[in-house]
């Protein structure tokens, strides 16, 4: 589901906009939480890593079949910035665990994933 940019009462999120300073708060804002998560060894602010092999938007609007599930593990080198990449808070994995590993069935509680976003207080 899309958020409709006419709704003056939806959320609009422009990570695009994010500078410096909002990630650095973001950042010392989360760290000691992130770091309590299962095999975090660190965060840092960066640029959100694409995998390599993962299309462009381009191509996905052009019909390039999507990534096959799961994907792999991302990793320094098998992932970079692209043109589009937007600004983000980076949390550091010692072993990347699968999003079926937390909840019921799975090995870890929910609560020890990483989440995919920070709020914060000033929204």
């Amino acid at each position: 589901m899309t958020a409709d940019i006419n709704d003056p009462l939806a959320l609009h999120y422009e990570f695009s906009q994010l500078n410096v300073t909002d990630l650095l708060k973001a950042r010392d804002l989360y760290h000691f939480h992130l770091m309590n998560k299962p095999n975090v060894i660190g965060t840092a602010v960066g640029y959100y890593l694409i995998r390599t092999e993962d299309p462009t938007p381009e191509q996905i609007a052009a019909g390039a079949p999507q990534p096959a599930e799961p994907r792999p593990v991302r990793r320094f080198d098998n992932s970079e910035v692209r043109d589009y990449s937007w600004p983000c808070v980076l949390v550091l994995v010692s072993d990347w665990k699968s999003a079926e590993e937390f909840g019921a069935g799975g090995t870890y509680d929910a609560t020890k994933m990483v989440p995919k976003t920070l709020y914060m207080p000033d929204g």
